[in-house]
């Protein structure tokens, strides 16, 4: 974290967050899209609460959705898996809408139940590790997908493959790159049986209505 987590005021935190969605990032003039809430340990306390209060805030004044991480260590520590409950309950405190909520990591120890009153809720599922084993197979990620399809969830569901590191970018490296999602995944998917029109959805219309904005 930045210094100025732990030396500025919410308040401060606050502008500065706003800024950078409607001015731009330092003097680069471009801007954020998306906040981000990361939480390391299995509760949210401390200079991340307190940031993510400011991210709250400054979604109330911008509109811009909140995605989230949290960390897969702690994962068996967690109510359904996931921290999205505790984001969802510190974000309603500060009155921000559900829908503005993107629940990341969904797919690193789900709870189909846990995320499905989320999702319930208004809040996106993003299943944002697909491609990373070590968590969970691709077949069982699509299955899930599915899952909330039939439970009529389709509509908040998002995808993504959280490509962090050099090795995992690269194929001469033993990575599958970004374009994993599309170019394995999708298929993965059908094979599950989800249909061509519910893939597109979550691929392209899911995606462009929780990250549009107008400020």
């Amino acid at each position: 974290l930045p210094l100025e987590v732990d030396e500025w005021s919410i308040e401060q935190l606050t502008e500065w967050l706003i800024k950078e969605v409607t001015e731009g990032i330092d003097d680069t003039g471009i801007k954020a899209g998306i906040f981000k809430s990361g939480i390391w340990r299995c509760r949210i306390e401390g200079p991340e609460l307190k940031a993510l209060r400011a991210v709250a805030r400054a979604t109330l004044e911008t509109g811009v959705a909140i995605t989230t991480h949290t960390t897969g260590s702690r994962r068996y520590e967690i109510t359904g898996g996931n921290m999205g409950g505790e984001h969802l309950k510190y974000l309603l405190e500060e009155g921000v809408s559900p829908d503005r909520l993107i629940v990341g990591h969904a797919d690193e120890r789900p709870d189909i139940n846990f995320l499905s009153e989320l999702a319930e809720k208004g809040c996106y599922i993003q299943f944002d590790t697909v491609g990373k084993d070590r968590w969970m197979r691709d077949e069982t990620r699509a299955d899930l997908v599915k899952e909330l399809i039939r439970r009529g969830y389709g509509d908040k569901i998002m995808l993504a493959t959280d490509r962090c590191r050099k090795k995992e970018l690269y194929e001469e490296l033993g990575g599958l790159g970004y374009v994993h999602l599309l170019a394995n995944f999708v298929d993965t998917m059908k094979d599950a049986g989800i249909s061509d029109s519910d893939i597109t959805r979550i691929l392209e219309e899911n995606p462009a209505n929780c990250l549009a904005v107008s400020y």
